[in-house]
């Protein structure tokens, strides 16, 4: 491709822009939501990560079969390489994110919250690798859940809060109580409130997305674990 690394940050780029056209413009989604272009792009772009992230560990047993045959070493490597991968090509991504915040009106200017910033995305990444885990082994043992994880990716995107306040749920209260206890809603909170609202979310909603990661990757580990020695076999 001629623009190469630069589609890492043009195609989500580009979502956030269809979607706000969309849901903002169109549908005025945006509600009572002060600044929906930095709402609606913070969660196109951070659910991108989670989503780039899940497929790359999903298919990374599949796409190195002729690796692990021909070797012998721990293969959470793989989905371990594959959510770092992701992580690392998502750092301009953020770039990016911080530079539209600032120019796009309503600007969001830089305050002493964002200094929080990494810590909620190094929580982020772990809990990742821990979806990532489970789905590289279930992807293994059922080849058809590489093509089903697109729609349920799809699914967890709009039940996350990424286009709309998540009050707009509430007309099916489980619908909207599920969407609260949802981890990537979570998430999602936490960066909205560091860059946009210039507030640190109270302790409790810290602790919450940490026992999350911690789980995910602590479950998922012993998951795809447990398999380890048929991974790359007929």
């Amino acid at each position: 491709m001629l623009l190469g690394n630069v589609w890492l940050v043009l195609a989500p780029a580009l979502d956030g822009l269809i979607y706000f056209m969309i849901f903002g413009l169109i549908l005025r989604a945006g509600g009572a939501i002060e600044n929906f272009f930095g709402y609606l792009v913070i969660g196109v772009f951070l659910f991108t990560y989670t989503s780039r992230t899940i497929n790359s560990s999903a298919t990374s047993i599949h796409n190195n079969r002729g690796l692990i045959r021909a070797f012998t070493f721990p293969r959470a490597v793989l989905p371990v390489a594959a959510t770092l991968r992701e992580t690392f090509a998502m750092l301009p991504v953020l770039v990016t994110l911080i530079v539209l915040l600032v120019a796009v009106p309503p600007h969001a200017l830089p305050t002493a919250a964002w200094v929080l910033l990494p810590v909620v995305f190094l929580v982020h990444a772990v809990f990742n690798q821990g979806i990532g885990f489970l789905l590289a082994r279930i992807a293994t043992a059922l080849p058809d859940a590489r093509q089903l994880i697109p729609y349920l990716l799809r699914l967890w995107f709009y039940g996350s809060a990424v286009m709309f306040a998540v009050d707009r749920f509430d007309s099916v209260p489980w619908i909207g109580q599920l969407v609260r206890i949802n981890p990537m809603y979570q998430l999602l909170t936490i960066y909205r409130s560091l860059l946009l609202d210039a507030t640190i979310p109270p302790i409790g909603q810290w602790v919450t997305v940490t026992l999350w990661a911690l789980g995910a990757l602590v479950v998922g580990a012993l998951f795809f674990w447990r398999a380890e020695v048929s991974y790359g076999r007929e």
